[in-house]
């Protein structure tokens, strides 16, 4: 059964199952949504990934257990995922501000010309690559570089894992 609450403008969707029957069962739900491409969307997951795609509004997302995988235009964007990959496709146009952390991750993104951001990337336990950036720095378990003119900001952080810019 599938159950939904709105509080305050938030939409929270679930799914509902009798646990006294399911207790050594792992239900699974997913949830397809279709919204106005300029919402803000706040995503939370705590064991399943997350897709987005032609999103236009800002993007806050993340999951606990899973990977996040997102494709748009927002100008800021907060993208969090303790146990699994990102994968990011910036297609807007002028600044873009924001973070993207995984925990135990690889991060690969992607910016469209019209981007501009100052990206700074660190990883403990992974490797670096900028091949997508400008005026490009990489040393051990750091990078820096620029997309476009570079006004906005992205912080990118994995503890365990690669960052990849194309």
């Amino acid at each position: 059964e599938i159950g939904n609450d709105r509080v305050e403008g938030t939409l929270k969707l679930y799914g509902k199952y009798p646990r006294e029957q399911l207790v050594n069962c792992s239900p699974s739900f997913a949830f397809t949504m279709t919204v106005p491409a300029q919402l803000e969307a706040r995503l939370e997951s705590h064991n399943g990934d997350l897709t987005v795609t032609d999103l236009g509004g800002n993007l806050s997302g993340t999951t606990h257990n899973g990977d996040v995988v997102a494709k748009g235009s927002a100008s800021k964007v907060a993208i969090e995922t303790h146990n699994g990959d990102v994968r990011a496709e910036f297609a807007g146009q002028g600044a873009l501000d924001g973070t993207v952390v995984t925990h135990n991750g690889n991060v690969t993104l992607a910016f469209a010309d019209k981007v501009d951001a100052t990206v700074e990337a660190a990883t403990h336990n992974g490797s670096l690559n900028a091949k997508g950036l400008a005026d490009a720095k990489i040393s051990r378990r750091q990078l820096s570089g620029r997309v476009g003119a570079g006004t906005g900001k992205l912080s990118v952080t994995t503890h365990n894992g690669n960052v990849t810019v194309n």
